[in-house]
């Protein structure tokens, strides 16, 4: 059994470190912990995460409770710079984040919360702390991102820019309000905001991460005196009804590169920009920008990808100009079938609607439709994700019209199953970055999403942790057309919602 799942994921500037943790069994006295705590504190600030956590770890065998507890918040900050989300959860229930009155453990339990996909959980942490302590700069950062995760873009700017005022050296605020101009395709306010972020960075790993914002600001500086994303729609009405081929569960489309030929497109909603084949990118002379890393499905996990930019793409009555594209270069190899070209509308923020019996697919503006709903609240955090249960426990899943099957990650699978081999169907699955030599069949999990109950249901299982690591937060799994080709599929980008209508 071979399932091609396409999730893609570029980079945008996380530690890409990881670690396995244990921490020591001997407890210790005050005095130490007091002297380790104050040592992790100053590794912590030089951004040197890594030996911070193991040094909070050490004191979290204090017997004094707030040493204790000032140990364990310095131990999930870390983690959560190390995207080691377990660790975090671990140490973030053990200082009851999820019940304190504090406002700087409600702003650290808000980080855990969105770093494990709990984005409401987290959005809700965050509104607690700001309700306690207004001028939480970085309460202000966690709610910034949570609007700009719901597309309410100008709010989400006046909390990032309030939280700069009140801390101008924080870089992971200046990061995140390049990520929001980016976003809303102010390319220059972006490149102005990355360069501000390039200048606050400190820490042993600064080379690596300013290597990756000089590239990525002279990326979006190449755009200057264009405008991108431009959006021109024949007729002037802002949306349009497209036919569609379905192969192997994949919705394929007509599109044109540069005003060339028709080619064939994939609907791919598990990658974040335009994406192109190393042939199509050569026969239509599409220049590299840059070069960085993506992550998705297989062995090799992250691996290089070059940027371009595309002129134009044309996908039936709508043309869009100036716009990013991925170069899938070099290309992966001993594939079973070739790699194909995609775009998501919800890349150029952009609505549709995928109506599988009738094979027609909608871009642009939702129509009214008055027929009953099952709706989800999604969250745009590079790539559409939506809530779901796996066995009661809350997940977040990625919405992947590139992909086949229903799948849940590795961790995911650690943490709620006990190993039982004979329940285990080993599989072929071949991703974005080639085999996952991980992945089996799981039967007997019970899924829901909303009101869609799915009991004693067979899933993938699959390694995501390298997609994770990039986008910043836990993929419990991902939905793909199994599920979806079930209902009339809507994704209403203003609304944020994933609406699914019965055939």
């Amino acid at each position: 059994m071979t399932i091609r799942p396409r999730l893609v994921v570029t980079l945008a500037c996380v530690c890409l470190l990881s670690l396995s943790v244990v921490a020591a069994s001997r407890k210790v006295s005050a005095a130490t912990a007091t002297v380790q705590i104050s040592l992790a504190d100053i590794l912590f600030d030089h951004a040197d995460y890594r030996t911070a956590l193991h040094t909070y770890l050490a004191a979290t065998e204090c017997e004094d409770l707030l040493l204790r507890d000032r140990a364990r918040a310095g131990a999930v900050r870390s983690a959560l710079r190390l995207a080691e989300f377990g660790v975090a959860a671990t140490h973030l229930a053990a200082l009851n984040g999820g019940t304190s009155t504090d406002p700087a453990t409600l702003t650290l339990a808000g980080d855990a919360l969105w770093a494990s996909g709990r984005f409401d959980d987290g959005e809700k942490a965050y509104r607690d702390a700001l309700s306690i302590a207004p001028g939480s700069a970085r309460a202000r950062h966690g709610l910034a991102k949570a609007l700009a995760s719901r597309s309410q873009f100008e709010p989400a700017l006046n909390e990032i820019q309030a939280a700069l005022r009140a801390a101008p050296d924080d870089s992971d605020l200046r990061h995140t309000l390049g990520s929001t101009y980016e976003r809303m395709h102010r390319y220059s306010e972006a490149a102005a905001a990355y360069a501000a972020y390039l200048d606050s960075l400190k820490g042993p790993d600064r080379y690596e991460r300013s290597q990756w914002a000089r590239s990525h600001i002279a990326f979006l500086r190449s755009f200057d005196g264009l405008v991108p994303f431009e959006t021109v729609w024949k007729g002037g009405a802002r949306r349009q009804v497209l036919d569609f081929r379905l192969v192997n569960g994949k919705v394929i489309v007509k599109g044109k590169i540069n005003g060339g030929r028709a080619v064939d497109f994939a609907l791919d909603t598990g990658a974040e920009h335009t994406a192109l084949s190393e042939g199509t990118a050569r026969r239509y002379q599409i220049r590299t920008t840059i070069e960085t890393l993506t992550a998705g499905v297989g062995e090799i996990g992250m691996r290089g990808l070059r940027i371009g930019k595309l002129r134009s793409l044309e996908i039936g009555s709508m043309t869009v100009y100036n716009l990013p594209c991925m170069i899938k270069t070099p290309s992966m190899r001993d594939l079973p079938t070739d790699q194909m070209d995609g775009f998501s509308p919800l890349a150029l923020g952009l609505s549709m609607t995928i109506d599988y019996k009738n094979r027609k697919l909608s871009i642009g503006e939702p129509l009214a439709d008055p027929s009953a709903s099952r709706d989800l609240p999604l969250r745009f955090n590079r790539l559409p994700t939506v809530q779901g249960h796996v066995n009661g426990a809350v997940m977040s899943f990625i919405v992947d019209t590139g992909g086949e099957a229903i799948s849940i990650s590795t961790s995911t699978a650690r943490t709620l199953f006990t190993p039982d081999d004979r329940r285990r169907i080993k599989l072929h699955v071949y991703g974005a970055s080639g085999l996952d030599p991980e992945a089996y069949l799981l039967p007997g999990v019970n899924l829901a999403f909303g009101t869609i109950q799915m009991p004693n249901q067979p899933v993938v299982v699959l390694n995501l942790r390298a997609p994770s690591v990039l986008l910043g937060y836990e993929i419990g799994g991902i939905l793909g057309y199994r599920l979806l080709g079930r209902y009339r599929v809507e994704i209403d980008m203003q609304k944020s919602l994933l609406r699914l209508r019965d055939m």
